[in-house]
């Protein structure tokens, strides 16, 4: 992560993970499933996306 990150301190970057990861970073189940779905269709629709 570190790599990629403009904040370098120890500090922020556990304050990132601990804001942006969560149970639908681990394993996103159906629900998110469907909202990446949800996400890719609307994407397509708006031709932002490949279909």
């Amino acid at each position: 992560m570190k790599a990629h990150s403009q904040e370098l301190s120890d500090e922020v970057c556990r304050q990132h993970i601990a804001l942006y990861v969560n149970e639908f970073s681990r394993e996103m189940g159906a629900e998110g499933a469907a909202a990446l779905a949800e996400l890719r269709a609307r994407g397509q629709a708006a031709g932002l996306l490949p279909r």
